[in-house]
């Protein structure tokens, strides 16, 4: 992936994934971080031990992540990733327009729980820090960079979409309350940075685009793809991005409090079966919702900088809008 294109949360249907795409398994990218290590050399084989140390082969049976079969590096050269072919397999990319349907935002939840508690188990049994083990996870800072961009480049365009429409003026009197009164790199720093209770491995770029799905029966599976922003935070700020994103309004409004309880029973039914209960770490199910606050207002402001995925198509406009409003209804831009 060429680092000179806009930053990975703001790609959106631009990149339009056919199947064609996802037929090639050979992939061109350029190092935006450490040149010598790609996390996905290095992260995934790791995870993969911890799991097969621990977790029985039905546990292992649906991935959540392709497999990796090459990879290849070459300092200012082209490089290779070679990973599973999923689409024999029924993984296809669901239609950003359509959003994902509860059952389908269930199994990306559970997809991530997977790889969070995994994540978790090799802190928690190798005892050494993730930020120490792989010291190129996206920091802090390269996200508050990233993000505070991808905002100020088009918040004006999204303050466009309110200022013709005079029955969601109190939107958008609610958002330039909320930019007149708010440090937006600030609020993300605080937002991205690691609690002190519990944080594992993050996607950070979570949402529809970056998932395969597969539907057999009345299961739903799916795989996760696109780790070049691999993080260390909150587990939170993945599961909001997916439901604040990913989903029409009338699902989310439906279905969000649902799919963090999906997300939750996952995280910790996953957990059990590496020996690890979240209790004993001091960290329960209301310090879980309690980080909800953060990780949504993260989620807002991407979904301020996000315009660009809408602007120019009437029905993604009006979902657009329909977002930042029950964003500003819901208090997240406070």
């Amino acid at each position: 992936m060429d680092s000179s294109q806009s930053p990975p949360v703001s790609r959106g249907d631009a990149r339009e994934v056919t199947r064609e795409k996802l037929e090639t398994v050979l992939k061109s990218f350029h190092k935006t971080r450490n040149p010598d290590v790609d996390p996905v050399l290095e992260v995934k084989p790791a995870l993969e031990n911890i799991e097969r140390a621990h977790l029985s082969a039905d546990d292992l049976a649906v991935p959540w992540v392709p497999a990796l079969y090459y990879a290849k590096y070459d300092a200012g050269k082209e490089s290779m990733l070679v990973l599973e072919n999923m689409c024999p397999r029924g993984y296809e990319v669901e239609d950003f327009n359509k959003g994902l349907s509860y059952g389908q935002a269930k199994s990306a939840l559970v997809a991530i729980a997977n790889f969070h508690a995994a994540s978790l188990a090799l802190e928690v049994k190798e005892g050494k820090p993730l930020q120490e083990r792989f010291p190129f996870l996206y920091s802090v800072e390269q996200a508050v960079t990233c993000f505070a961009h991808l905002v100020e480049r088009l918040l004006p365009t999204t303050l466009g979409f309110f200022e013709s429409r005079k029955d969601r003026q109190e939107v958008r009197d609610g958002l330039q309350r909320f930019l007149n009164g708010k440090d937006i790199k600030l609020a993300l720093r605080e937002a991205l940075t690691p609690s002190g209770k519990l944080n594992t491995l993050l996607h950070y770029d979570f949402w529809c685009n970056n998932l395969l799905v597969r539907s057999d029966g009345d299961a739903t599976h799916s795989c996760i793809v696109d780790w070049q922003m691999l993080a260390y935070g909150l587990p939170a700020l993945d599961v909001s991005l997916m439901i604040w994103s990913s989903l029409t309004p009338s699902v989310r409004r439906q279905y969000g409090q649902a799919l963090r309880s999906d997300y939750w029973t996952a995280l910790t039914s996953r957990l059990a079966k590496f020996g690890i209960d979240l209790g004993t770490l001091g960290y329960g199910r209301e310090d879980f919702d309690a980080e909800f606050r953060a990780a949504d207002l993260v989620s807002g402001l991407i979904m301020l900088g996000s315009t660009d995925i809408a602007s120019g198509f009437a029905d993604r406009e009006e979902r657009h809008v329909e977002i930042i409003a029950d964003l500003v209804r819901e208090g997240i831009y406070s």
